[in-house]
């Protein structure tokens, strides 16, 4: 009888262990599995965060693209007025000394025919 109690409290002590074993990897398993919740939960919000953050990027990039497209525009727009504006400075002043050698021939052929007529008259 007394290697029966021996066994019967050697096999308790024995699932006494197992049991606190099987608790406490239940434990530990169920400390992974949240762990491995909140680790998937952040990987999916940091998916979603990362997915807006390119949708921002391309949108910048595509308003930069747009603004260089108009910056370009209006620079060329600028540089044609701006030739436009040399040549009619340019021909203005062609006028403007085409005028004077005009006036110039225009005082002298009145200044001659001054002369002429005083000439008639003496």
């Amino acid at each position: 009888m007394y290697l029966f109690y021996l066994t019967y409290r050697t096999a308790k002590a024995e699932l006494e262990r197992v049991s606190a074993e099987e608790s406490s990897a239940r434990e530990e398993r169920n400390k992974f599995e949240r762990n491995l919740t909140m680790v998937q939960h952040d990987m999916k919000e940091n998916q979603r965060k990362l997915e807006l953050e390119i949708e921002h990027r391309q949108k910048a990039e595509a308003k930069l693209s747009e603004v260089e497209s108009q910056l370009q525009t209006e620079m060329s727009a600028h540089q044609a007025a701006r030739g436009n504006s040399q040549q009619s400075v340019e021909k203005v002043q062609q006028l403007e000394k085409q005028v004077g050698s005009d006036s110039f021939v225009f005082e002298a052929f009145c200044i001659l025919q001054q002369h002429q007529q005083q000439q008639v008259l003496v």
